[in-house]
């Protein structure tokens, strides 16, 4: 939706004009307020005569007489257009005092709409929603067909979302992006505004969809009109989401690889702690082989020791008594060599070798009482 050569032709003229007469004779003729025309003919006024807006300003103090249109439909569309060139030059303390003077105006469709304006470039903590329940608001008032408030809500739930806000609102966010969605999508059907598709690239980002999203910027950006004043502006706002848009895919990306790389580190760091595991297991299993081998070699060691004192010992006892004497003492010799290896073999640190070394003392101790009784017997 775009004005009429007529229409620019009577506004051009305005620029050539003085006092409020012609303007107000202007506001006058304009379509209704909830009609999109009403809004683009006051924003082509600011934009086309600027030179003009103190006598917008007079007219909205002024006494008017009773003409087809009331003195509050005049009135407040000159208030629209004040408001609307302030708030293109970004005089916001204007603004603030503009919309606190004339509440009068509140009854009007599209009052809610300039207070959302002003409530989404105050960047506080309770403007974010205030700057959206406006602009339902004004949604509600003006109805759905309007894209100028359509796009303003839509605009409203976006900027708190990219500045990481979202928690200042009251509303979850995928259901306020599917309220910004369902909007713009309603602007863009009554109107090829190429603002309108920037509106919705950003959503898509919004959602994630990068790529989606930078290509309906750029459609908006080959849309923009190369002879409208506020060209390089528009575009400079476009890129500047365009850019926005870039980091975030960018740093979605580097999210993703850092996951990916902590997943990773933490699948290394188990199987390390696996791995130590096995090798501690290995160890112990080793050290306690190496206790039972260091425990059988002595035990060997200690049985042939044995083995050569019964021998030695049994040659000199055989050669120094009788036959009788020398088998009784060499019993005795040998029990008592069975309870000292046995004996030996207790103390070393082998659980499994217990059992059989008290049993080997048993034996010891019962051919020692034997033998030493069948010494004395004989």
């Amino acid at each position: 939706m775009s004005l009429s050569e007529e229409n620019r032709e009577r506004i051009d003229a305005l620029s050539r004009g003085s006092g409020t007469g012609d303007l107000i004779e202007f506001f006058a003729s304009l379509p209704r307020e909830t009609d999109r025309n009403w809004e683009l003919q006051l924003t082509e006024l600011v934009r086309s005569a600027p030179e003009r807006i103190d006598d917008v300003e007079e007219v909205i103090d002024t006494e008017l007489s009773e003409t087809d249109h009331s003195q509050d439909e005049i009135k407040f569309a000159a208030l629209f257009a004040y408001f609307t060139y302030h708030r293109h030059h970004e005089n916001y303390d204007i603004l603030n005092n503009l919309l606190r003077r004339h509440e009068s105006f509140e009854p009007h469709p599209m009052f809610p709409h300039l207070q959302a304006l002003y409530e989404k470039r105050r960047n506080t903590p309770d403007s974010h929603q205030k700057a959206i329940d406006y602009a339902r608001e004004a949604v509600q008032r003006v109805g759905t067909a309007h894209p100028g408030v359509t796009n303003s809500l839509a605009t409203a739930i976006l900027y708190p979302l990219e500045e990481d806000k979202a928690e200042l609102l009251d509303d979850r966010r995928t259901d306020l992006l599917d309220e910004a969605e369902r909007n713009i999508q309603r602007a863009i059907d009554q109107s090829n505004y190429p603002k309108f598709k920037a509106t919705y690239g950003r959503i898509l980002a919004m959602r994630g969809q990068y790529d989606d999203g930078i290509n309906k910027i750029r459609e908006a950006i080959n849309d923009e009109d190369v002879s409208q004043d506020k060209y390089a502006l528009r575009i400079g706002e476009y890129r500047k989401h365009e850019f926005r848009v870039f980091l975030e895919k960018y740093a979605e990306e580097l999210r993703d690889e850092q996951k990916e790389i902590r997943e990773t580190q933490t699948e290394l760091d188990d199987e390390l702690d696996q791995a130590i595991e096995r090798l501690e297991s290995v160890r112990d299993d080793s050290e306690s082989r190496l206790r039972d081998l260091q425990a059988q070699t002595l035990q060997f060691l200690g049985f042939f020791a044995t083995l050569l004192a019964v021998i030695i010992s049994s040659i000199q006892i055989a050669t120094s008594f009788t036959v009788t004497g020398a088998a009784g003492l060499i019993l005795v010799l040998i029990g008592g060599l069975l309870i000292a290896f046995g004996g030996f073999s207790i103390i070393l640190p082998v659980d499994e070798g217990n059992a059989d070394s008290k049993t080997i003392v048993s034996i010891g101790a019962v051919l020692t009482v034997l033998s030493l009784l069948y010494v004395f017997l004989i």
